[in-house]
C-alpha cells in the first residue's frame, strides 16, 4: 500500500512541517530505504512512477521528501538554504526511526542528498544522483554547457526583494509553467502531464505566502555554494545517472563533478543517450534498473544495514537516535513540538496494521526480533542491544567500543535463520574473492602494507596478495590499508595478442602500414635511395624496392616486424605486473623531481613546480593516504622521463631505461583508462609529459595517439579559449595557457617528424603568449616581479613553431600526401618566404628576449667560456639553435630532394633557380654542420657542461637528420661538382662531419639501443660513399671521392677531431647485435626511420659492399692502395 503525502513536525528553524510520501505504512526492516528529494518547484508527485513501480517497492522502502519552499513543507523562518533542507530531511528520518538510508534526488534533489551525506555520514550509506550538479552556478559550469541559473531565476529573485505590496493573487504564470516542464521533460511532453504540473505549481505557490516560498527557493538555486571542496568528505558509494540531452546540467559538467568523489568506494557516472533533465521520464526502465543494481550490490557488501521495524509516522514525539545532530538539543526540542497533522497510522506496534510485503505476506504485525547475542557494553548498562555488527546502534552513538563475547553456552540461545543465511552469504563472498588469489598467485610475495610503499630497488616486479580493478580506485588509499592490507596491481603495458576479444577468431599475423609524409626522415630516405639507384647502374631492380614495390603507395610504409611480434606474444604470455601504488624512497623522489624541473620542465614549462612539491609533501605527511589518481600518474610519468633522460649519471643506459619503464607502467595503469573517460588539466599535462617520454622509448609511435588524446581533452576543457580562461585566477589561467601551448608545440613536432598533418590549425591559436613575469618554476615564490627566462624561452619556441607550421603548410602541403607538380620557381618563392620568417625570428624576437642562436659550429673554446651558474641559460640557447637549424634544413631540403630525384634541374629551367637551388643545398649543409658540431662538442665534454644539451632523443633526431642531409648533398655533389667544382666546394668540405655525426651519437648515451641503431646506419652511409667510389660506373656518372681523401685542413681541430679522438667502432660486436636482412632489434623509430627502410638500406649496402669486396680483392692482388682494403674490411657486416 502506497501512502499519500503526509507531514511531520521537526524542530529545525524554530519548527518545520515536512511534507513527504512513503511506499508503505510500515517500513520493512528486511529492505533498504531509498530517500528521494524532489527537483525544483515540484512535489512528491514527481516520484509517482517510482512509487507505482512494483519492482522498486518490492525491494526498497521509498520515501520522497519535499525540501523547504516546496510542496507541503512549511517553516516559520522567512529565509532558509539548501543546508537547512538537508538538516530537516535528516531530522525527519530520525523521527521516523530510520537508521541508515540511501539518499538520492533529481536536479536540486541530488544536491541536497549529498548535503545529507555530509551532515549525517553514518546515516546516509549511499548516493543516487540523477541529472544534478555539484558545482555552484559558476562561469566554469556554463563553459561546460550548463544553463545560466542566475539569469533563469532572476525574475523570482528580484520579485522576492519587493516586500512593499503583498500579492495575494500571485501565481507563477503560464510562462514559468511552460519553462519548467520543457527544460525538465523536454518539449515532447503530453498535454495531460503538462496540465497536471501547471495546476500543481499554481496551487502550491498561490498568493503572497506562495510567492515568498518560490522566491526563496529560486534564491537557494541561484546562489548555492559549490560542493567540490566538500566532496572528498563523502565516503559512501555514489552512482550518478545523467542524460546526454540534459539542457540544465551538461554531461561534461557531470563528468567533472564525479571526479571529486575521491574517497568514495565507488563513484560511477552512467550516461544515457538522449536522456533529458528529468531522466526517469525518458529512461524510466534504465534508471530503475540502475537503482536496484546499486542498492542490491552495496546491500550485499554490508554498506546498507537493516532498519528496526517502525511505523511511518508516530502520533506522539519520541527521542530519536541522532549521530550528527546534538542529541540533547534535539530531544529537548522534540518535547516541545507535537506532530502537526495526526496521520491515520498508529505508533503502538501492538495495534499497527501492517501491509503485506515479501517478508510478511499475510500482513500480520511484526514482533520484535530477538537478539541472539548482546554486546558487552549493552549488557553492562542493561540496555536493549539491537545486535548490529560491527557496532550496535547504542555503542555507535556513545562512541563506545562494541565487543560481542560468547560467555558460555545456553540451551535457550537461538539464532535466526536469516542471520545464519547472512553469514553463509558472506563466507561465499570471501571464498569467491580469494579464489583467484589462491589459484593464480600462490607464489606472490606480500608487499608493504601501507598504500604507497617506498622501494629501495626501483626496478623490481612488484606483487601483492590481491589484485584490484584500477578503475575502481579513486584516490583514498586508506581503505586499502584498513581492509585488505594490499596494494593494487597493474599489468605491464604489452601489445595485443593474436586472439580476438571474444576468443572466437585467431587472427594470423597481419602487416601494419603507417603514413609518413613528405617532411619525415622516411620520405627523405626515399629520395636518397632513388639517388643511389641513379648513381649505380649494376642492379637497378634491387635498388628500387621502396619506390616500385610498395603496395601501400609511396607515402605508406610497412611498419610490421614479425620478430617483434613474436617477442610481444612471448611477453604477453608472461606479463610483468607492476604495483601502481609503490613509490621510490623520499630521497630518490625529491631527486627525480629536481631532475625533471631543472631539465625537461625548463624546456616545456607548463607544470607549476611549487604545486607539485607541495602536493608530494602533503602526501607524505598524510602517510600517503589521500592523493588524486591522476596526480599520482603525473608524478610517476615525471619520474619516468626524468630518469630516462638523465644521461649524466653513472647508471648504465639500459638499466636506466628499464627502471624508467617501471614508472611508465605505473603511470599507464593509473591513468590509461581515466584518460579515455575524464578530462582535467592534470590529465592533459600527464598526456603531454607521456608523449614526451614515449618519443624517447621503443614505444615512440604511440606518441601520436597519446597526443591526440591530449588535444581532445584540452578542447573539452576549453584551455584554448581566451574567454574560458578569464574565469580563473591569474596563476591558473597562466598554467592553462601554457598547457595549451604545450599541446601546440608537441603537435608541430610530431607533424614534422612523422610527416602527418597538424591536428591544431594555426587559426585555432588565439591565446596571448605566456607571461615572462609569471613564476611557474622554482621551489619557492619570488617576492619581486622579474623576467623569468623559462617564459622567454617558451615564447621564442612558440614563435619558432609558428614558422614551422607555415613551412609545413606551404612547402610540404601540410603533409597531406597530395601529388603536386610544382616547378622550381614555385619552390623558390616558398623557400624565400620561409627564409624571411626565419630571419625575422632570429634577428628580431630572439635578441629581444635575451637569447641568441648559434651561427657557426660550437667549439671546445666556446664551452670553456661558459659558467656553471649559466647552465640553464646556455641550454636555452643551444636547444633553440638546434631547433632553428633543423627547421632551416627542413625548409631548404626541398631543393636537395629536387636534385636527388631529377639528377639536377631540367634543361628548360632558367639558371637562376639552378643557382638558388645550389644555395639551398649549401644552407642545408651549413645548418647540418652546426648541429653536428654542437652535439659532438657537448657530448665530448664531461661534468656540468653536458647539461647544456637538451633531451638525448631530440639531439639524436637532429644529428641523425643532419647526417642524412650531408650524405644526400654529397651524392648530388659527386654528380654535379665536375661541371662546376667551385660551386660545390662547400658541400665537399662537409665530408668529415658525417663521421663526426657518428662519433657524436656514440658519445651521446652509451649503451642506448635506439642510438646504437642509428649509429649503425650512419656508419653504413659513410661506408656506402666509399663503396660507391669502388664501383666506378659508365656513362657520365662520376666516381665519389672517399671520406679520407678530402683535405680537412679547412676545419679547425676543435671542430673536426682527428680519427684518434674518435670513439672506435667495433664492427664485430655490432654485427652480432644488428642484422640488416632480419632487423632483429624491435625498435619503433617513427621519427627517424622504421625497420622496412633500414632493411632496404641493408640490401643496398650489402650489394655495394659485396661488389666492393670483389673489386678490392682484385685491387689488393694488383698491389692497389690500402684505402680500398680498409673499405673492404667491414664488408662482412652486411652479409646475410
Amino acid at each position: 500500500m502506497t501512502v499519500s503525502r503526509q507531514t511531520l513536525r521537526v524542530p529545525h528553524l524554530g519548527g518545520t512541517t515536512v511534507g513527504f510520501r512513503s511506499s508503505g505504512s510500515v517500513l520493512d526492516p528486511a529492505k533498504p530505504t531509498l530517500v528521494l528529494v524532489i527537483p525544483f518547484t515540484t512535489t512528491v508527485d514527481y516520484y509517482a512512477p517510482e512509487f507505482e513501480n512494483s519492482a522498486l517497492t518490492s525491494k526498497l522502502n521509498l520515501i520522497a521528501i519535499e525540501p523547504l519552499g516546496h510542496g507541503a513543507t512549511r517553516t516559520d523562518s522567512e529565509t532558509f538554504t539548501y543546508w537547512d533542507s538537508a538538516l530537516v530531511n535528516v531530522q525527519l528520518l530520525e523521527v521516523l526511526g530510520v537508521d541508515r538510508v540511501i539518499a538520492g534526488g533529481t536536479s536540486q534533489g541530488g544536491w541536497i542528498a549529498v548535503q545529507m551525506a555530509l551532515l549525517a555520514p553514518q546515516k546516509v550509506q549511499g548516493l543516487v544522483l540523477i541529472g544534478t550538479s555539484m558545482d555552484s552556478e559558476s562561469p566554469q559550469s556554463r563553459e561546460l554547457g550548463c544553463w545560466d541559473g542566475p539569469a533563469a531565476t532572476s525574475g523570482f529573485v528580484k520579485l522576492g526583494a519587493d516586500m512593499t505590496t503583498p500579492q495575494h493573487d500571485f501565481e507563477p504564470g503560464q510562462g514559468y509553467y511552460d519553462f519548467l516542464v520543457e527544460i525538465g521533460y523536454g518539449k515532447d511532453l503530453g498535454a495531460s502531464l503538462r496540465s497536471f504540473w501547471e495546476e500543481t505549481i499554481k496551487t502550491t505557490y498561490r498568493g503572497e505566502e506562495g510567492k515568498r516560498r518560490i522566491c526563496m527557493a529560486a534564491i537557494n538555486l541561484a546562489s548555492r555554494d559549490g560542493l567540490y571542496a566538500r566532496l572528498p568528505y563523502v565516503k559512501c558509494p555514489v552512482v550518478w545517472l545523467h542524460g546526454t540531452s540534459d539542457v540544465v546540467f551538461s554531461l561534461a559538467n557531470a563528468q567533472e563533478g564525479i571526479k571529486h568523489f575521491v574517497n568514495s568506494p565507488e563513484a560511477r557516472l552512467v550516461p544515457f543517450d538522449k536522456g533529458v533533465h528529468f531522466l526517469s521520464f525518458t529512461h524510466p526502465k534504465e534508471v530503475h534498473e540502475n537503482i536496484l543494481e546499486f542498492t542490491a550490490r552495496w546491500s550485499r557488501q554490508g554498506r546498507l544495514g537493516f532498519f528496526p521495524e517502525v511505523p511511518v509516522a508516530p502520533t506522539h514525539p519520541r527521542i530519536p537516535r541522532i549521530s550528527t545532530i546534538t542529541t540533547s538539543l534535539f530531544a529537548c526540542m522534540m518535547k516541545t513540538y507535537a506532530v502537526n497533522n495526526t496521520p491515520s497510522l498508529t505508533h503502538n506496534t501492538a495495534n499497527v496494521v501492517a501491509s503485506p510485503s515479501p517478508s510478511n505476506p499475510e500482513g500480520h504485525a511484526h514482533k520484535r526480533r530477538r537478539v541472539a547475542l548482546a554486546c558487552g557494553t549493552c549488557r553492562s548498562r542493561k540496555s536493549r542491544c539491537d545486535g548490529a555488527r560491527p557496532k550496535c546502534s547504542l555503542c555507535r552513538e556513545l562512541g563506545q567500543e562494541c565487543v560481542y563475547q560468547q560467555v558460555g553456552s545456553s540451551p535457550n540461545l537461538t539464532v535466526g535463520k536469516e542471520y545464519v543465511a547472512q553469514l553463509e552469504h558472506r563466507i561465499e563472498q570471501i571464498e569467491e574473492f580469494i579464489r583467484p588469489l589462491r589459484e593464480g598467485r600462490a607464489e606472490i610475495t606480500p608487499v608493504k602494507s601501507f598504500p604507497l610503499p617506498e622501494e629501495n630497488d626501483l626496478y623490481r616486479h612488484h606483487t601483492s596478495t590481491a589484485a584490484g580493478d584500477p578503475s575502481s580506485i579513486t584516490g583514498n588509499f586508506s581503505s586499502h590499508q584498513g581492509s585488505h592490507n594490499t596494494n593494487e596491481i597493474g599489468e605491464a603495458d604489452t601489445s595485443e595478442d593474436s586472439i580476438d576479444g571474444m576468443a572466437a577468431i585467431s587472427f594470423q599475423y597481419e602487416q601494419d602500414a603507417g603514413f609518413f609524409g613528405p617532411s619525415s626522415n622516411i620520405a627523405f630516405m626515399r629520395h636518397i635511395s632513388k639517388a643511389i639507384s641513379q648513381a649505380t647502374y649494376r642492379n637497378p631492380s634491387l635498388l628500387s624496392v621502396p619506390s616500385n614495390d610498395n603496395k601501400h603507395g609511396n607515402e605508406m610504409t610497412n611498419a610490421s616486424q614479425p620478430h617483434a611480434h613474436t617477442e610481444r606474444i612471448r611477453n604477453k604470455q608472461n606479463p610483468r605486473e607492476v604495483n601502481i601504488y609503490a613509490l621510490p624512497s623520499e630521497e630518490q623522489s625529491w631527486d627525480l623531481i629536481e631532475q625533471y624541473f631543472s631539465k625537461t620542465g625548463q624546456l616545456l614549462p607548463f607544470i607549476h613546480e611549487q604545486s607539485v612539491r607541495e602536493t608530494y609533501f602533503q602526501m607524505k605527511r598524510n602517510d600517503s593516504t589521500k592523493v588524486r589518481r591522476t596526480w599520482l600518474g603525473l608524478l610517476n610519468i615525471i619520474f619516468a622521463i626524468a630518469l630516462s633522460l638523465c644521461t649524466d649519471s653513472d647508471m648504465p643506459a639500459q638499466q636506466r631505461i628499464d627502471e624508467s619503464d617501471v614508472f611508465y607502467q605505473r603511470a599507464n595503469a593509473l591513468c590509461d583508462r581515466e584518460s579515455r573517460r575524464n578530462a582535467s588539466l592534470e590529465m592533459v599535462q600527464y598526456l603531454l609529459v607521456l608523449g614526451q617520454y614515449l618519443q624517447g622509448t621503443q614505444k615512440s609511435v604511440q606518441a601520436w595517439t597519446t597526443h591526440g588524446l591530449a588535444i581532445t581533452a584540452a578542447f573539452q576543457l576549453g584551455i584554448h579559449s581566451p574567454e574560458a580562461n578569464k574565469a580563473f585566477p591569474a596563476l591558473e589561467c597562466e598554467i592553462r595557457k601554457r598547457t595549451w601551448f604545450g599541446c601546440v608545440l608537441l603537435d608541430r613536432t610530431l607533424s614534422m617528424t612523422f610527416g602527418r598533418p597538424c591536428i591544431i590549425p594555426q587559426s585555432y591559436i588565439r591565446l596571448e603568449l605566456p607571461s615572462v613575469e609569471m613564476q611557474v618554476l622554482g621551489r619557492t615564490p619570488q617576492p619581486e616581479t622579474c623576467t623569468h627566462r623559462d617564459g622567454c624561452f617558451f615564447t621564442a619556441a612558440i614563435q619558432l613553431y609558428v614558422v614551422m607550421y607555415n613551412i609545413i603548410d606551404t612547402c610540404y602541403d601540410q603533409n597531406l600526401g597530395l601529388s603536386t607538380s610544382e616547378t622550381s620557381y614555385d619552390i623558390v618563392s616558398k623557400v624565400l618566404e620561409g627564409d624571411r620568417q626565419l630571419d625575422e625570428w632570429r634577428h628580431g624576437l630572439v635578441p629581444s628576449l635575451g637569447l641568441h642562436v648559434l651561427q657557426k659550429p660550437l667549439t671546445t673554446r666556446d664551452m670553456d667560456l661558459m659558467k656553471v651558474d649559466s647552465v640553464i641559460f646556455q641550454r636555452f640557447n643551444i636547444v633553440l639553435s638546434l631547433r632553428f637549424h633543423n627547421l632551416r634544413i627542413l625548409l631548404h631540403r626541398k631543393f636537395l630532394e629536387k636534385f636527388l630525384d631529377m639528377g639536377g634541374m631540367a634543361g628548360s629551367e632558367a639558371k637562376v633557380p639552378q643557382q638558388v637551388g645550389v644555395n639551398s643545398v649549401h644552407n642545408c649543409v651549413e645548418s647540418a654542420i652546426v648541429i653536428i658540431s654542437t652535439v659532438h662538442t657537448v657530448a665530448t665534454t664531461t661534468g656540468w657542461h653536458r647539461g647544456v644539451l637538451g633531451a638525448w632523443n631530440y639531439s639524436l633526431y637532429y644529428t641523425f637528420n643532419a647526417g642524412l642531409v650531408i650524405f644526400g648533398a654529397l651524392l648530388v655533389s659527386s654528380r654535379e661538382s665536375p661541371k662546376n667544382p667551385a660551386l660545390w666546394e662547400p658541400v665537399e668540405r662537409s665530408r668529415p662531419y658525417l663521421d663526426l655525426a657518428v662519433d657524436a651519437l656514440r658519445r651521446l648515451d652509451s649503451g642506448n639501443h635506439v642510438i646504437e641503431r642509428c649509429v649503425e646506419y650512419l656508419s653504413q652511409i659513410a661506408l656506402a660513399l666509399a663503396a660507391l667510389d669502388s664501383n666506378p660506373t659508365s656513362g657520365n656518372s662520376i666516381p665519389i671521392t672517399t671520406l679520407t681523401s678530402n683535405n680537412t685542413s679547412a676545419y679547425p681541430d676543435t671542430i673536426v677531431p682527428s680519427s684518434s679522438h674518435m670513439v672506435p667502432f667495433n664492427t664485430s660486436h655490432h654485427h652480432q647485435q644488428f642484422s640488416l636482412s632480419q632487423s632483429p632489434v624491435s625498435v619503433d623509430l617513427g621519427e627517424f626511420m622504421i625497420d622496412s627502410d633500414f632493411d632496404f638500406l641493408g640490401k643496398v649496402f650489402f650489394d655495394l659492399s659485396h661488389s666492393s669486396n670483389s673489386n678490392n680483392n682484385i685491387n689488393n692482388i694488383n698491389g692497389s692502395d690500402s684505402r680500398a682494403s680498409a673499405v673492404n674490411q667491414p664488408s662482412g657486416l652486411y652479409r646475410g
